[in-house]
């Protein structure tokens, strides 16, 4: 069923839809937002809808980025899990403090993809990366041991980055178009 937009500009002077006063007559488009104030029903239309349709997307764009942000969390878990457990069981603690420090990055990535998710799901990405091809140059063996979950990591890592650079971008739209609402 298609969404049906009702414009009706009573006032001129007034954006529609960031509601940005003191437009003159020679603003086609509002300076603060871009709607066409002056232009035609089906451009004004069309923004609406397009602006609709970015906030559609940036909703299915948090949930890839919550998958990615659970992915840095969940290396963080392991790393920890496993520096605990071979803290406990030797008496050479020191093998277990790369994992340790692999948790807290990890665990801080976590956190900082709520606010930045781009650069932080990138980081993420490029760490978990290097540390499967440093442990595979190390211990040959490991190369192919989970290599289903090394992939899918690397996977939902991909999606998490393409989705976040778009959502930052959607969002710095969507942000300047209601600063003024």
């Amino acid at each position: 069923m298609p969404i049906k937009y009702e414009v009706e500009i009573t006032d001129i002077t007034v954006c529609f839809y960031c509601k940005k006063d003191g437009l003159t007559e020679n603003d086609q488009y509002c300076p603060d937002c871009g709607f066409p104030q002056r232009g035609s029903l089906q451009e004004q239309k069309s923004f609406l809808c397009d602006s609709d349709n970015r906030e559609i997307e940036m909703g299915q764009q948090k949930l890839t980025l919550g998958f990615a942000r659970y992915i840095l969390f969940f290396i963080a878990v392991v790393n920890l899990v496993f520096g605990i457990i071979g803290v406990s069981y030797t008496t050479n603690e020191i093998n277990y403090v790369p994992e340790l420090i692999t948790a807290v990055i990890f665990m801080f990535l976590g956190v900082w993809a709520v606010k930045k998710p781009f650069p932080a799901i990138l980081t993420g990405l490029t760490i978990y990366v290097v540390m499967v091809i440093f442990k595979g140059i190390l211990l040959p063996q490991t190369i192919f041991s989970g290599i289903i979950m090394k992939i899918i990591i690397i996977v939902f890592f991909c999606y998490g980055v393409a989705d976040a650079k778009r959502y930052e971008n959607n969002r710095r739209k969507t942000d300047g178009l209601k600063k003024n609402k």
